[in-house]
């Protein structure tokens, strides 16, 4: 409905922005992002969709229009500037890392991915309800990040970039993180955060696998075997499409599933796969 309407109505802003958000939120992040700007040029309320295009910004590295993003606030374009001028780059010796990744053992996360922030250790939080890296701000590495907290009125959250971020033999270089407070691990990452490496998760085995190649533009998604739930992404939440309508991932029963079996997010395709 939404393809046709943008074709019957080409130039109608209302129907260009309604698919924008749902191609977004089915990980067509740079697609999705095109049509919310000719939404805005074709007379679409620029507060409202460009609010909507600075996570897309963010998410898809495309910190130079980020920047210059009206609708950003202050110290998000403070953040995006440092950006542009300090490349993010993904160094790893093969197109495939294996790093450590554990069973979940509460109800809070998908499981636990070993992980450095500035060459110091942690075990973070894997959850589908946190967008990209929250670093408590307790945490030992919070005085070595880069902060831009100009015009920020409340300490909840805080647009932040570390110098490096590092998966197994993987590191990747000026990464942007959110400092915060959090109740539960010094680390948190969003599953979101690791959607361009297409990651298998594999709890048995206590790893998880990403694969560097698929960050690469124009790479086709990965297309593994298993029982395939198409995704939805929107807002703070993953969500996953079963008989009844979506549902969390974080949400029993799937949550139970993929804290049991071995899992692919395929954020490209918007599918994650389990293992039967």
């Amino acid at each position: 409905m939404y393809y046709a309407a943008a074709r019957v109505r080409p130039h109608d802003p209302g129907a260009r922005w309604a698919l924008g958000r749902d191609l977004i939120a089915r990980g067509a992040g740079r697609v999705g992002g095109t049509l919310l700007e000719e939404a805005i040029r074709f007379g679409g309320d620029a507060s409202l969709i460009g609010a909507e295009l600075v996570p897309v910004y963010l998410e898809t590295g495309q910190y130079d229009k980020l920047a210059a993003l009206t609708t950003a606030s202050t110290a998000e374009r403070a953040r995006a500037r440092w950006l542009v001028n300090h490349e993010t780059r993904i160094i790893a010796p093969d197109s495939v890392v294996v790093a450590p990744f554990r069973r979940a053992s509460d109800a809070r996360s998908l499981g636990h991915a070993l992980l450095r922030v500035d060459g110091r250790p942690y075990d973070a939080e894997l959850s589908a309800r946190v967008r990209g890296i929250v670093i408590a701000d307790t945490a030992a590495v919070a005085h070595a990040l880069h902060l831009f907290d100009a015009g920020v009125t409340s300490r909840a959250a805080i647009p932040a970039a570390a110098d490096s971020i590092s998966f197994g033999r993987m590191i990747v270089t000026n990464v942007p993180v959110t400092l915060a407070h959090t109740s539960g691990a010094a680390v948190v990452i969003g599953l979101d955060a690791l959607a361009p490496f297409a990651p298998r998760f594999d709890p048995r085995a206590a790893r998880m696998t990403l694969y560097v190649a698929a960050a690469s533009p124009g790479a086709r998604a990965r297309a593994p075997a298993g029982n395939a739930l198409p995704t939805l992404a929107p807002g703070y939440d993953i969500q996953v499409l079963r008989a009844g309508g979506w549902t969390s991932v974080m949400d029993l029963p799937i949550a139970a599933l993929l804290r049991a079996r071995p899992w692919d997010y395929i954020a490209r395709s918007g599918e994650i796969v389990i293992e039967p």
